[in-house]
């Protein structure tokens, strides 16, 4: 009995040691795809590894002033480390978000971003850590996708950063709406542009990345240089309990000033409080409010509200001068048209994501959107499913009439969809713009609306590459997206609309898809206003800069929006275009302008973004990269080419005693133990192997004194 008692203590304290030794030493280590919203990555011992510093909420305040929007993002963080660190800092931003401002505060230094050159900031960064000064750079990976690296952090100390941008808000079918993202979709590179050299412009971040952070491929994944791959099937898209409990909380206030009544102002996806705060001048700012208790950062915060009856604005001009320099924001909603003419019957080529970014509710969505759409279809139209993953096929060899017999086969069809593989989404574009389409007489053809429905999260990392292809082949087509998901690529999703002369629309609940789509539909059926063309009265035509120079097709509830810099203010804007093959006009008074700061900013974004545009579409690389970084300091932004850099002057103590290194890696196995923040899984499986090795000392301490000889019995009177 006592050597079975002792067998079974050896063996308790053997698997409670084991159990608490990994699961202490691997709750803190992370790799870079499991990130899904911003926060400070230290670096560990394996390459590709890091250990999240703790994080306090994410404070959000946003000013709204009429269509206009000023952001403040403040993220606290705390190094529980007894030496000096560097992070890297990983968030995202709205993709139209012109980031201008970066303070970084540790302890009582505050310390202010200047714009340098991307190489030139990360020079200024990597000197600054190596003389032992504290500094930061943030840096664009993508336009809604941004990092800052830290160096330097004090042992046990906190680190706050603030980030400012300007934003234009959204103005769709009669609402106005703002969003937040607080996650990140990782991104997916084909293979074959990382064996081209392609996507490697990007400076590595620490000097260890060297793909687009957050990207994975079809046969890699983001390990650093640890050199283990994964196929698109063994990719792991399910992150473990412990990534998924890291979310921090994030508070959002809103001070809204509409410049209107309100009918409707709500939160789409999360619980707000909201009040009413009556200003000196007899307007109203409304006051919301997001508690950080109330929420996980899953899902993308979204703000809409709706003016009352009458009180909606049919055009909105804001202007803001900078020295001789005199900056415009047209935002013109062209009022509704009547004398609508039936549609021609429609091509409809739908393609559907079932990659593995898409498992869960997005999928479910997809697929109801997709249901969804083909209910829409009128017999005289035809249709066609393309599915992507790692490889796309299609439901039929060439559209088929939207017939009750296809479109039960389609409904098959759509029910054996699963999500699971790599985002190989170039297939799947060419396959949808080298459909040859119904009719064989190429007048049978012209006569059909050609169009193309992409339903995806846009989980994709080669944007350009994709873009450059919609340029080439669209042809006569149109091309719509539908972005799935609580977090879908808006960058994506909004430039593949734009280029493919189409419109976009977002689903981020299952409850939206019948709405959505209805609204999408409505829109595809009949192109408001095409050919349309913008001229400003008041001024020479020679000393006035549009952006967009040329502008979009209009679909049904959407507005012209137009940033512009002048000469001298205009008096009026005349818009011409056609509907329905007619001539139209419309005239909008200029005078009553409103003054508001961040216009400019905005122009600078809106130019910079036109640069982009030619890159994606094959401009010289050259050319557009001088502009950019032209545009970039003149109007202080953050951009594909230029870095925020912060630097202090004061040397920080690392080089001293004590405290060295500086460089040293975070080491899992070290004596400070952290949990993951709210990592429920990891704690009871801690306490778990800390009961088992108790277990196992008792068990022992039992067996050690039943195997002990008695005592001897003392003589009496002795001792």
């Amino acid at each position: 009995m006592r050597v079975v008692i002792e067998r079974i203590g050896i063996t308790v304290l053997i698997w409670g040691s084991l159990f608490f030794h990994v699961h202490a030493n691997t709750a803190e280590n992370i790799l870079l795809n499991e990130v899904r919203q911003g926060e400070l990555l230290l670096k560990a011992d394996h390459p590709g590894q890091y250990t999240s510093a703790v994080m306090g909420a994410t404070d959000v305040d946003i000013v709204i002033t009429g269509a206009i929007a000023r952001v403040r993002v403040t993220q606290y963080f705390n190094n529980p480390h007894p030496q000096w660190m560097e992070g890297t800092y990983a968030f995202p931003l709205p993709d139209q978000s012109a980031v201008d401002q970066m303070n970084m505060v540790i302890g009582d230094r505050l310390i202010k971003g200047v714009i340098k050159e991307k190489q030139e900031a990360r020079k200024s960064y990597d000197q600054a850590k190596q003389a032992g000064k504290s500094a930061s750079i943030i840096e664009q990976i993508s336009p809604n996708i941004f990092t800052t690296a830290v160096a330097n952090i004090p042992p046990e100390g906190e680190v706050r950063v603030e980030i400012e941008y300007q934003q234009k808000l959204s103005w769709r079918d009669g609402a106005f709406s703002i969003n937040f993202p607080t996650a990140i979709t990782p991104r997916y590179l084909p293979q074959e542009l990382i064996n081209r050299g392609e996507q490697r412009e990007i400076h590595a971040l620490n000097q260890e990345w060297t793909l687009l952070p957050l990207a994975i491929t079809d046969h890699e994944s983001d390990y650093g240089n640890s050199g283990e791959t994964l196929s698109a099937e063994e990719y792991p898209l399910k992150t473990s309990d412990s990534v998924k409990n890291r979310t921090p909380p994030t508070n959002i206030t809103i001070k809204l000033n509409a410049g209107f009544p309100l009918a409707q102002l709500f939160s789409r996806y999360h619980p707000v409080s909201v009040n009413r705060v009556l200003n000196g001048d007899g307007t109203v700012t409304q006051v919301v409010r997001l508690d950080a208790s109330n929420h996980t950062s899953k899902h993308d915060f979204e703000l809409v509200w709706l003016p009352k009856a009458g009180n909606a604005p049919q055009a909105v001009f804001f202007t803001e001068q900078h020295g001789e320099e005199q900056y415009g924001l047209l935002m013109v909603m062209p009022p509704s048209l009547k004398h609508e003419t039936q549609s021609p019957p429609r091509e409809v080529t739908f393609v559907i994501d079932t990659s593995g970014s898409m498992d869960g509710p997005s999928i479910a969505q997809a697929k109801s959107a997709l249901r969804s759409a083909l209910a829409r279809l009128e017999a005289e139209d035809s249709f066609n499913i393309i599915a992507f993953n790692s490889e796309s096929s299609a439901l039929l060899g060439q559209p088929l009439a939207a017939t009750p017999e296809a479109l039960h086969i389609a409904d098959y069809f759509i029910s054996k969809l699963e999500a699971g593989g790599g985002t190989e989404m170039m297939g799947a574009l060419k396959m949808a713009l080298a459909n040859p389409g119904l009719g064989k007489k190429e007048e049978t053809r012209k006569r059909r609306l050609q169009q193309v429905v992409f339903i995806t999260d846009g989980a994709v990392g080669n944007e350009a590459e994709l873009f450059r292809y919609v340029h080439n082949h669209l042809g006569d087509r149109r091309l719509f997206t539908v972005g799935i998901g609580s977090a879908p690529n808006s960058y994506f999703m909004r430039k593949s609309a734009q280029f493919g002369r189409g419109s976009y629309t977002v689903i981020g609940d299952i409850k939206e898809v019948g709405e959505k789509m209805n609204q999408l539909f409505n829109k595809m059926e009949q192109v408001v206003l095409s050919d349309l063309t913008l001229k400003l009265e008041g001024v020479a035509q020679d000393q006035v800069i549009l952006h967009p120079e040329k502008l979009s097709d209009l679909y049904r509830g959407e507005p012209i929006i137009v940033s512009m810099k002048m000469g001298a203010m205009p008096t009026k804007a005349v818009l011409r275009g056609n509907f329905n093959d007619a001539p139209w006009s419309q005239e909008i008074g200029l005078k009553g302008s409103a003054e508001q700061s961040g216009v400019g900013v905005l122009f600078g974004r809106k130019a910079i973004e036109s640069w982009m545009d030619q890159h994606a579409i094959g401009g010289d690389k050259a050319e557009v990269r001088n502009a950019i970084i032209a545009l970039a300091y003149r109007y202080h932004l953050v951009s594909q080419y230029t870095s925020l850099v912060a630097v202090d002057m004061t040397a920080a103590d690392p080089l001293k005693e004590n405290n060295r290194p500086r460089e040293e890696k975070i080491r899992p196995q070290g004596k400070r133990l952290v949990l993951a923040q709210t990592a429920t899984t990891s704690e009871i499986q801690m306490i778990f192997g800390l009961l088992l090795t108790l277990i196992s000392l008792l068990l022992f301490w039992h067996n050690q004194r039943k195997s002990q000889p008695p005592l001897p019995c003392l003589p009496h009177g002795r001792g």
